[in-house]
């Protein structure tokens, strides 16, 4: 096997990106609490975790729209739940919780942007990869980050 046609790369998203990538797919059904504790994590800038995906190796030019997830799905899939309408509900943290019961359109605008802008890192393993080695490379992030 030549290492050479192993590759990695990592790109920068904004949420709202991000979720355009996605739109339209089927994700996740995320646990409302667990969906709430993911969008405060992103109000309030905190820590999340890369998210991992694979592209496919189809030959079209637009690549991103055959992404798909390794990790990080239910990171994209609380965010699309709660643009999409989802309130939020009380959350497992220790500090004040101010927009507890609101939705979106709720909160005010620079929260929303702050929201949306909220940039996160993406590690994708690249078209070319070999197939074999793809499946390895995913077994082994999911065993790294958890499912």
């Amino acid at each position: 096997m030549d290492p050479n046609k192993i590759r990695f790369s990592r790109k920068t998203f904004r949420m709202d990106e991000l979720y355009a990538l996605v739109k339209g797919r089927a994700l996740p059904i995320v646990p409302q609490e667990e969906m709430t504790s993911i969008v405060e994590m992103l109000l309030i800038n905190g820590p999340t975790v890369d998210i991992f995906m694979s592209m496919a190796d189809v030959g079209i030019a637009n690549r991103e729209d055959v992404w798909s997830f390794v990790t990080g799905e239910n990171l994209v899939a609380a965010y699309a739940m709660f643009v999409e309408g989802e309130t939020l509900t009380a959350p497992r943290f220790a500090f004040p919780f101010q927009f507890e019961g609101m939705k979106l359109t709720d909160l005010p605008y620079w929260i929303q942007r702050r929201l949306h802008r909220r940039d996160v890192s993406v590690q994708y393993i690249e078209p070319g990869t070999p197939p074999d080695v793809v499946q390895s490379m995913r077994d082994s992030i999911r065993l790294m980050t958890g499912p």
